[in-house]
């Protein structure tokens, strides 16, 4: 029927790893840039906040 060797196996098997793996990444970076973007907001609220440090 389909005529397949090991060596397309393996690649085929290395191909969708490197693909899951990559989406797994780029979700976790995107989760990184929310929590920095949302602590950036907080840090300039505190310091640009009228008579804080006086």
């Amino acid at each position: 029927m389909y005529d397949v060797n090991l060596i397309e196996v393996l690649t085929l098997a290395a191909a969708l790893y490197a693909a899951v793996m990559g989406h797994r990444l780029q979700r976790r970076f995107d989760v990184l840039a929310g929590k920095v973007a949302s602590l950036e907001t907080a840090h300039n609220t505190h310091v640009n906040a009228p008579g804080l440090h006086s």
